[in-house]
């Protein structure tokens, strides 16, 4: 019975932790990807203070994308502005 309850287990964590090739991505699609949680992130802190942790996380995610792209030598400077993270 434990063997079947760690199954789903298992394959859900190793879906999150499946890494993309950052490096096929356009500064375009990084652009919408960072958009995309910036977005998702103001409805995260919207709906209360329960669901602040993950807003947060996504404003992690998008420093990532961000400094990916400036890398890749993306004009990154007119991207939306990120909201104030809560705690």
């Amino acid at each position: 019975m434990k063997k079947l309850i760690l199954l789903p287990l298992i394959v859900g964590l190793a879906a999150c932790n499946t890494a993309r090739d950052d490096r096929t991505y356009s500064c375009e699609q990084l652009q919408i990807e960072y958009n995309s949680k910036t977005e998702e992130a103001i409805r995260k802190y919207s709906g209360g203070q329960a669901l602040s942790g993950e807003g947060n996380a996504l404003l992690d995610q998008n420093e990532q994308t961000k400094s990916l792209a400036d890398r890749k030598g993306c004009k990154t400077q007119f991207w939306t502005e990120q909201p104030e993270r809560v705690f």
